[in-house]
């Protein structure tokens, strides 16, 4: 069962809630202090590749040592700045697998580097996953009455691009330094409704990225919103990146924007937007893989609320329809989408999405259909049980076809005891057509920790990867024609002891393997690190 505990009751046909917050009173003229933390770190990294693979040995350890200091100091109770020269890494945990087969556009990684985690809310849709090897950063955030602001600077000793396009998109890594500068003003306007002013740059010899734009959301009554977004973007890509794609030479430029218009109450919720984005758009700062369309929706959905004691607690039932082309005036898709969610004691939720109607690719109308559900329940405080599951006829994108596509993810979060915590999660995918299957796709991730002490705890991470392609299936000149197989298995370890409450030691190891159909799965890298860091607190 659910319980919420507040000071003030809540009105839920007014969207606001921190209107209905109590004020509280008596902290004026408290002082602070200083406020300034230093943390400096000395980290140790031995790598290890195997030569000639897979029958080679391993060759000798490539050895590297770094200083790095990060340091953080509260201006006023209002205004942080934060600094950092080789920013700590041993706390980042390997990225989770992601399945990546008959995808058109590039995938989302979340960020784990605590430097960009702080205050990550006041930057809005700045990726930091761009930023890929930062060799120094520094940021100012802070709020002062109805004004907000963040300004973020890293210099990367790599340069990660994701050229987006309306069809798909291609990532390239540039051998080059580049600089990256966020800038973020909000306004608060009312007690509801807020501006906010954005640039995102990148520059570097021979390249540059430049997006300026407005986020405007208004709150015209407790329960109708407008939302009015806009941007322009100027690009010079290297011929490197353009070679290959639809974007021209030289510099180019062009514009998008998105107008979202919705009265949402505790019953009736009834929504529609409009984006159009230029062919040209391109936003290396900001996650945005697919461009060049323009995007129509609206829908409309109904609640209802129960008090505890019921076998249900929410009930949400809606459908929408969408349109979507691209800037020549070619439908890419219509149709409509259904949705039921659901919310019970013990917090459990489900939902069910329905979609069908058509899709467009390589100048072909489709029909489509998909059903996708996920629910999750706590039977006690110790275990989460979870499941996100899809089936429907989908796109071939090497055969430009449509087939059966089925996807199951089970997960699974316990603790046993007060040390030990564990997650596993496995996703499949299978994937038919009218001459059989396609493909099958495992892939399994576990974390677990072991917590001994309040000082010490051990953190182990295994991950594996299984691609089974029917090779007949494709065709000639793709390369699942020949390769039928793909075998992925990585691991980390991570030991931390902290001395004190200002010193931390991390001790780790990583390594990974792999395999196909003439390969057995062997490990093909290793890696050793250690690392020490120290906060000096003032």
């Amino acid at each position: 069962m659910r319980h919420h505990i507040s000071l003030y009751p809540r009105n839920r046909d007014d969207n606001c809630y921190r209107c209905q917050m109590d004020k509280l009173i008596g902290f004026a003229g408290a002082a602070s202090g200083r406020n300034i933390e230093i943390d400096p770190t000395i980290s140790a990294v031995g790598t290890q590749l195997r030569q000639g693979f897979p029958d080679g040995d391993f060759g000798e350890v490539d050895d590297k040592y770094e200083a790095g200091v990060t340091a953080r100091w509260g201006i006023t109770p209002n205004v942080m700045f934060a600094g950092t020269v080789n920013p700590d890494f041993s706390q980042v945990e390997a990225d989770a697998f992601q399945l990546d087969v008959n995808t058109q556009y590039a995938l989302y990684y979340e960020e784990k580097r605590p430097f960009f985690l702080e205050s990550a809310g006041v930057f809005g849709s700045f990726y930091s996953r761009s930023v890929a090897e930062p060799l120094w950063g520094a940021k100012l955030t802070g709020k002062t009455g109805s004004n907000a602001f963040g300004v973020l600077v890293a210099r990367d000793e790599i340069t990660n691009i994701v050229a987006s396009g309306s069809r798909h998109s291609s990532s390239h890594q540039l051998d080059l330094e580049s600089t990256a500068t966020v800038v973020r003003y909000q306004r608060d306007i009312g007690d509801m409704s807020t501006v906010n002013v954005y640039y995102n740059g990148r520059e570097a010899d021979g390249y540059h990225n430049r997006v300026a734009g407005l986020d405007a959301r208004f709150w015209l009554t407790e329960t109708l919103n407008l939302g009015v977004e806009g941007g322009v973007s100027y690009t010079l890509y290297p011929e490197s990146v353009t070679s290959g794609t639809d974007l021209p030479s030289g510099e180019f430029n062009d514009t998008g924007y998105e107008i979202r218009v919705g009265n949402f109450t505790s019953g009736l919720d009834v929504y529609a937007n409009y984006s159009n984005t230029g062919d040209g758009v391109q936003t290396d700062l900001a996650f945005m893989p697919r461009v060049g369309y323009e995007h129509l929706e609206a829908g409309a959905g109904h609640t209802w609320q129960r008090g505890s004691g019921s076998w249900w607690t929410s009930l949400n039932l809606g459908s929408g329809y969408t349109y979507e082309a691209y800037q020549d005036g070619t439908p890419r898709a219509r149709g409509y989408n259904l949705w039921i969610n659901y919310d019970g004691p013990k917090q459990a939720d489900a939902n069910i999405y329905g979609w069908v109607g058509k899709r467009e690719y390589a100048g072909e109308d489709f029909d489509t259909w998909s059903v996708q559900g996920d629910a999750s329940l706590w039977p006690n405080g110790s275990l989460l049980l979870a499941m996100n599951a899809e089936y429907g006829e989908s796109i071939d994108y090497a055969n430009a076809q449509t087939g059966r596509e089925l996807t199951l993810r089970p997960y699974v979060e316990f603790k046993l005891g007060r040390g030990l915590s564990a997650s596993v999660g496995h996703t499949y995918e299978q994937f038919d057509v009218d001459d059989g299957r396609l493909y099958a796709a495992n892939v399994t991730f576990l974390r677990t920790v072991y917590q001994f002490t309040r000082r010490a705890f051990v953190r182990a991470i295994v991950q594996s990867e299984a691609y089974d392609y029917e090779s007949d299936n494709y065709p000639d000149d793709h390369p699942h024609a020949v390769d039928s197989e793909e075998r992925t298995l990585a691991a980390q370890l991570l030991f931390s002891y902290k001395i004190n409450p200002q010193t931390v030691f991390f001790l780790g190891y990583s390594d990974g393997h792999f395999g196909n159909q003439d390969i057995e799965l062997t490990q093909y890298e290793r890696t050793f690190f250690a690392k020490i860091g120290y906060a000096w607190v003032m």
